[in-house]
């Protein structure tokens, strides 16, 4: 443990762990100390609980958690028990509590505000056999899951790799006994979920649960029939599929309890833990004040005043209780910039969220659209386009043509992999956007295609597209138009079907247009050498 020696009212707890590190990298502890806040270092063998315990007895009014959802719900107890605020900073990889209180987890630089000019907003808690959790506790198979020590730095990979041998026929049913609405008895479930307050599908902001203070639990369970193969349950994933599977039951509830013949391993805000039967789940209605940016209580705000999402489905609580919402941004994991780089940012941020909003509306007015007729054909061309088979189709027809049409499929092809390469890996991990929601959209399910797994932004469809375009139609003047309007025709396809927001292919098309042109350049450059002429 480090921390300042002299007594503070406001002290915020960092978690040098969480997030790979993102509150060292962030220099948390020295912005801090800028604000008269008391930085507290947790080390490996620290007890959270603890060290927050001393710091009230030295007279702490306020206490903050630099963290994940797994350190945010233990301060959350203390805070709660004491009656006082808890400032939320969300350094973790996952951060749903950050998100629905309307944080920004691209800048947890700007909860810090919370402590200088905040306001406070009452939250509910859930418990499970006294144990308090900000988001949600789930037995069955990913509470087994997240008792591997594998889980932590691998968290999808392990999860699938297990699901095969947890739904084999062969093996013995979770005993989880339970009681259903309709007062059925329910004696065994894959999946039990229980939230503080029922989750919806991503709301604005990506908020998962539209309030924090309704007074009720969400509860869902998942009684699937066994599986020989769980590719039936991967490919309701993969296609997008929304509706509830047979077995799939979900509700809300002040109480609701499990029972079992043994200690039942559970992930509580995705940390491992094992209780003794039977866990009684209860709400405790307002329990926590949390102190928020102002920035954030708007965003919160504005997220409410919006549609109702749709019900919570299966493939949302995959996401939830084994996928993070997003990749750590890069722009969150800089140092923190000076004064002029932070004024920057903010006007950034308002960029963003102009052009998010843009995104929105040019999307659902896409959507919306009554153009039936293209459905068929928009859906034929996001399909043919996927692994960029209309761009290696075109290459060799172009290279039966002539020395010139095999310079064209070089340069189309070259500049295809340099996109692929920018593009797909650190492009879009630096971006961290996440897919559009078509079901609250209102995207027409004749419309769909299977939604890739790598986040939104930029394109990969629409870059490659681009890239080839250009390069090729440099070199091949004639096949401009017709490369051109091709890849028009993929860029809109994205859209259509609802796979991207339109910013998302725009930006992919300018990086496909640029590199494309680059590497036509260079091409040219190497078939005007004297050795290229030679091999003409």
């Amino acid at each position: 443990m480090t921390q300042e020696s002299e007594p503070a009212q406001k002290v915020l707890f960092l978690n040098p762990r969480s997030g790979g590190g993102r509150a060292g990298r962030l220099h948390l502890a020295k912005r801090c100390r800028d604000l008269g806040v008391r930085p507290v270092v947790l080390g490996p063998t620290d007890d959270l609980r603890q060290l927050a315990q001393q710091a009230l007895d030295g007279g702490a009014t306020v206490l903050g958690m630099a963290g994940g959802d797994g350190s945010q719900a233990a301060l959350a107890s203390v805070a709660s028990r004491h009656a006082i605020p808890l400032v939320v900073v969300p350094t973790g990889t996952r951060n749903h509590f950050a998100l629905d209180l309307g944080l920004d987890p691209d800048d947890p630089t700007e909860a810090l505000q919370a402590f200088v000019d905040g306001v406070d907003v009452t939250v509910d808690l859930g418990e499970v056999n006294g144990r308090g959790f900000v988001n949600n506790a789930s037995a069955g198979i990913y509470g087994s899951i997240v008792q591997s020590p594998e889980y932590r730095d691998a968290k999808l990979r392990t999860s699938l790799e297990a699901l095969p041998e947890m739904l084999d026929p062969r093996q013995p049913e979770p005993d989880l006994r339970f009681t259903l609405p309709s007062g059925q008895r329910a004696r065994s479930a894959q999946v039990i979920l229980v939230s503080n307050n029922p989750y919806r599908l991503p709301a604005p902001h990506g908020a998962a649960r539209p309030r924090l203070d309704g007074g009720v639990l969400g509860v869902v369970a998942v009684m699937l029939p066994r599986l020989n193969d769980v590719d039936a349950v991967a490919r309701l994933e993969g296609v997008g599929e929304r509706r509830p599977p047979p077995g799939f039951e979900e509700w809300t509830a002040r109480e609701f309890e499990v029972d079992s013949g043994a200690p039942i391993d559970l992930g509580i805000d995705g940390e491992a833990a094992t209780l003794d039967p039977p866990l009684h789940f209860t709400t405790r209605p307002g329990a926590l004040v949390v102190r928020l940016p102002r920035a954030a209580r708007e965003r919160a705000e504005a997220g409410r005043a919006g549609p109702l999402p749709s019900p919570l489905e299966l493939p949302d609580l995959l996401r939830l209780i084994v996928v993070s919402p997003r990749p750590p941004s890069s722009a969150g994991d800089a140092p923190e910039p000076s004064a002029g780089p932070r004024a920057a940012g903010a006007v950034g941020r308002r960029l963003r969220h102009l052009i998010s909003g843009w995104d929105g509306r040019v999307y659902e007015a896409l959507a919306d659209s009554r153009t039936s007729a293209l459905d068929r054909p928009m859906r034929g061309i996001a399909r043919f386009a996927d692994h960029s088979k209309p761009w290696l189709v075109s290459a060799a027809l172009m290279a039966v043509a002539g020395p010139r049409g095999r310079r064209a499929a070089l340069a189309g092809l070259a500049a295809v992999g340099v996109t692929s390469l920018v593009v797909n890996q650190p492009l879009k991990w630096a971006g961290g956007r996440r897919r559009p929601d078509r079901v609250a959209a209102g995207v027409p399910r004749s419309r769909w295609v299977p939604i890739p797994e790598s986040t939104s932004f930029p394109s990969g469809h629409a870059a490659s597209a681009a890239a080839f375009a250009t390069a090729a139609g440099h070199v091949l003047p004639l096949l401009r138009g017709p490369l051109g309007a091709a890849a028009a025709a993929v860029c809109l396809s994205r859209v259509y079907t609802g796979v991207h927001y339109p910013s998302d292919v725009v930006a992919g098309a300018l990086i496909g247009a640029s590199v494309g042109r680059v590497t036509s350049m260079l091409v040219a450059r190497a078939y005007a050498s004297p050795s290229a002429r030679r091999l003409g």
